[in-house]
């Protein structure tokens, strides 16, 4: 059940990508730079990236009120959003 919730969140990540492109950041440059602004409303976290970066990113978020999920590589989109970069997020707003 778990990792059919963490499908779908997943999913929902890859969608706005791929439709809304201005509504979703990954790359840990792209990512910060947005929490920064305070305009993450999900960030994505693979379970396999550096602790430290998974440990500042989640800081941010949770200054500005982010969700945060954090994706295991236990899934085919899994292991496809690590080998993207492993961070991700959607926007609530274009920046």
């Amino acid at each position: 059940q778990e990792l059919i919730k963490e499908k779908k969140i997943i999913q929902r990540f890859f969608e706005t990508l791929a439709g809304k492109t201005n509504l979703a950041v990954y790359g840990y440059e792209k990512v910060k730079k947005a929490l920064e602004y305070g305009a993450v409303e999900t960030l994505f976290l693979s379970k396999k990236i550096k602790k430290e970066f998974r440990e500042e990113l989640t800081k941010l978020a949770e200054k500005t009120g982010a969700k945060i999920e954090i994706v295991s590589t236990d899934t085919e989109e899994g292991e496809q959003f690590y080998n993207l970069t492993g961070i991700g997020g959607i926007l609530r707003f274009g920046i």
